[in-house]
């Protein structure tokens, strides 16, 4: 139980401040060395923690490998990747609001992809959230542009991401959470590292420049990043959904806290309209049969007509 309570306490404080600092490293460090490395370190770390341990573990197979690696390809590079890059000129707090509309979109997909039934209350908070996120967009830019073209590579992230979580289900991946996320780490670190050579090389980095406070950002991913993702492995393999996704609750506010108080952020136009409704809409979405039951419009019990 205290293994549980931790690590929804690991995501609840890792991720509130996770948008933040990943927006302080990538002012010296490019995005997808920043990406890169702390990847690459914490899936080494994992990985060198299973090799030592591998008495007690049950070491994946071929197909299992492969499915960890198509799924970290689109969780890590096209979910985390595109948001690292995205937050080089976005507000930490707007772009942690958009990334909490996640689970909406997982719902989709499992309706998509696993045929799962979708509720009336689930299209209430679904178009809720979608309205909160459109509200943000239209609002997200800057001078005379209101709109900021880099918040639509953070709404395809998040659908990315939302895709990776929903195919998941379906393809086989090592049920060890140490080996699964050691494997999706360390494997999109080095693809990351590698692909972006042929456009920015590491020599031409200027990284006499990066400042401590950003190395220090760094370091904080490379240690806490790694060790929430690790934790949220675990709350999939073993706690139900509905109470996983409460950190999507907590790490919007705790971000939008840190970015305007601490870091100083701009407060955007219809911030707290489009905060509203995506949090509503997420409690709509997940906890609207216990929010509803006793109103007969959304009763299907037909015991209880």
């Amino acid at each position: 139980m205290i293994q549980i309570i931790l690590s929804y306490l690991t995501i609840y404080v890792v991720w509130s401040t996770t948008a933040f600092i990943i927006k302080t490293a990538v002012q010296g460090i490019p995005a997808f060395y920043l990406f890169g490395m702390r990847f690459l370190i914490g899936g080494a770390i994992l990985l060198l923690i299973a090799v030592v341990t591998r008495k007690k573990r049950q070491m994946p197979s071929i197909s299992q490998f492969a499915g960890s690696l198509f799924i970290g390809l689109l969780l890590l590079i096209g979910g985390n990747g595109l948001i690292t890059f995205a937050l080089q000129k976005l507000d930490s707090y707007v772009t942690a609001l958009v990334i909490s509309t996640i689970p909406i979109c997982v719902l989709v997909f499992d309706r998509l992809i696993l045929k799962t039934h979708i509720t009336l209350h689930a299209i209430i908070g679904v178009s809720m959230g979608i309205s909160g996120v459109l509200i943000l967009i239209l609002n997200s830019g800057r001078g005379n542009v209101s709109i900021h073209p880099y918040i639509f590579i953070v709404v395809v992230a998040v659908i990315i991401w939302a895709l990776g979580m929903s195919l998941g289900k379906k393809i086989p991946m090592s049920q060890d959470t140490i080996i699964n996320s050691g494997i999706q780490q360390f494997s999109m670190g080095l693809i990351s590292l590698i692909m972006i050579q042929p456009f920015q090389p590491v020599g031409s980095v200027a990284w006499g420049d990066v400042t401590n406070n950003q190395w220090m950002a760094l370091i904080y991913l490379t240690v806490f990043g790694t060790i929430a993702i690790t934790c949220f492995l675990y709350l999939l393999r073993i706690e139900p959904n509905e109470r996983v996704v409460t950190y999507n609750f907590i790490t919007p506010l705790g971000s939008a806290f840190i970015g305007i108080v601490i870091g100083g952020e701009a407060i955007i136009p219809g911030l707290v309209p489009s905060a509203f409704l995506i949090l509503a809409g997420l409690a709509v979405t997940f906890y609207g049969e216990k929010i509803f039951n006793k109103t007969r419009f959304f009763n299907r019990n037909p015991n209880n007509r």
